[in-house]
């Protein structure tokens, strides 16, 4: 342990980490890297003219193919390197991101168990939709900024702060939550309505401008 620049003996851990050891999630790493190295030349999607065929952070692993077969063995090849090192897959589900309801049904299995097929799930924070749409990510983004907005109301619409500091601390506090991964969004004029909506609303409160005087508001 190091404190203020001194370091001194090993200390026991008494309470415990989330991952019952500090090595745990090192292991994983190396034990899932070594698995999926045998995916390395079977089919995925083309991105930049590279074959993608797997998303990976930490633990949590997607699988992608342009169709059901390629996804499967890709799926086979995982469950069985995974048995041979004793490593146990729990959460498994399966998503097809298409533009028509048709080609939407997906059968995959695991061990003559079927997957279950989600319309959305999430993934690193974000919502994935099976439309291939950012609507229900955004929606969510919007519905999680007003919740940090009330957290911090007190704060942010306090008359006794500066004007700039509430700005300021609006900026940091609820417009992250807001954009966060919108560099992926797919963005309609909907959307962007939308978007300044819930901006301007806060700025509103936050300045204290409402109704008549949402001219000075959109000044500042």
């Amino acid at each position: 342990m190091r404190v203020e620049n001194k370091t001194n003996t090993f200390q026991d851990i008494k309470r415990g980490v989330g991952q019952g050891c500090v090595l745990s999630l090192d292991l994983f790493c190396l034990y899932s890297e070594i698995i999926m190295r045998n995916l390395e030349n079977h089919p995925g999607i083309k991105v930049g003219g590279l074959n993608i065929n797997s998303l990976r952070y930490t633990d949590d692993t997607v699988l992608i193919a342009e169709n059901k077969e390629d996804l499967q063995k890709l799926l086979n090849i995982v469950e069985e390197e995974s048995r041979k090192k004793e490593l146990n897959n729990k959460k498994r589900e399966v998503m097809v991101i298409s533009r028509t309801r048709e080609s939407s049904k997906c059968d995959i299995f695991i061990n003559e168990v079927k997957l279950k097929q989600r319309e959305k799930f999430k993934y690193l924070g974000t919502i994935i939709s099976n439309d291939g749409k950012t609507n229900r990510e955004i929606s969510a983004r919007t519905a999680q900024a007003k919740i940090n907005f009330q957290k911090m109301k007190t704060i942010l619409t306090n008359k006794h702060i500066s004007i700039e500091t509430r700005k300021r601390a609006l900026q940091c506090y609820t417009e992250p939550v807001l954009m966060y991964g919108c560099e992926a969004w797919t963005i309609s004029k909907q959307i962007q309505n939308k978007l300044e909506a819930q901006k301007c609303g806060s700025l509103e409160e936050c300045s204290g401008y409402l109704g008549p005087q949402r001219k000075q508001m959109r000044e500042f």
